[in-house]
């Protein structure tokens, strides 16, 4: 049989052991939350970075297309028939 004094430290332990299994599950919660959140901006980060990608390659292509219609032009303008090559 426990004696009051000792009950009362056993129950503190069983309280001070809860406190601390919940203390690291909120741990573990808090990391995972951060990890999600760094996962979310490197996809953020990526579709950033394709984006920016896309709008490169679209403006390549729009020089080489102006490059294109600059040469047709000096052609044209040299007596080169076009249609004929």
């Amino acid at each position: 049989m426990l004696l009051p004094d000792e009950a009362a430290q056993q129950r503190a332990e069983r309280e001070r052991q809860r406190a601390e299994r919940e203390r690291q599950q909120t741990e573990q919660e808090r990391q995972r939350a951060e990890q999600e959140r760094q996962r979310a901006e490197q996809t953020e980060e990526q579709a950033q970075q394709a984006q920016e990608q896309v709008e490169q390659e679209r403006q390549r292509a729009e020089q080489a297309e102006q490059r294109a219609e600059r040469l047709a032009a000096q052609l044209r303008a040299m007596g080169v028939n076009l249609d004929n090559l």
